[in-house]
């Protein structure tokens, strides 16, 4: 297939107001490029943009969930610093924050634990989960890492290597 059209709630996503696409879909790219001059609280409001009503100040509920995102990402204490003074897991945490405080119904992730040390995959990606569900969200994610698909995914598509794939619920796909 060569080429195609995606729905979202019965809508061609090709025809969606930027703004409506940024609440029903939020990414989050393997490498992410910060571009602008920010501060962390900065950039994790950014992820509220798409819901935000006036231009002139922020709004207390957005500073809510972005200060709380911050707590949630272990970014607190990173506030006032500038991102490009952050290691790549900071910037990760950062990203995967943004992206939270954005609120989309539908995730989508490419390697969410790229740059991140064991310890904080797990953290992270159990936290992730936790705010999806408590959205009533949906997560789609890309991996190589065959134990956190394992963990966090109920349904798999495994590229074959050869141009096939399996595909269905974990336990029917992950097998010896």
């Amino acid at each position: 297939i060569d080429s195609g059209s995606i729905f979202l709630n019965g809508k061609a996503m090709s025809e969606l107001p930027r703004r409506e696409l940024a609440t029903v879909v939020g990414i989050l790219f393997q490498e992410y490029t910060h571009t602008l001059p920010s501060t962390v609280l900065e950039t994790v409001l950014l992820g509220r943009h798409p819901h935000v009503q006036s231009m002139l100040r922020d709004d207390p509920l957005d500073l809510q969930k972005a200060q709380q995102a911050l707590q949630d990402f272990d970014l607190t204490n990173m506030a006032d610093r500038y991102i490009d003074t952050l290691s790549g897991g900071e910037k990760q945490r950062l990203a995967l924050a943004m992206l939270v405080v954005q609120s989309p119904k539908l995730f989508l992730l490419d390697e969410p634990s790229n740059h991140l040390d064991i310890a904080y995959q797990i953290k992270m990606l159990d936290l992730l989960t936790q705010k999806i569900d408590g959205q009533n969200a949906s997560l789609i994610m890309a991996t190589h890492d065959i134990n956190l698909a394992a963990r966090y995914c109920d349904q798999i598509i495994l590229l074959t290597g050869n141009g096939g794939y399996l595909s269905g619920p974990r336990q029917s796909v992950l097998t010896e």
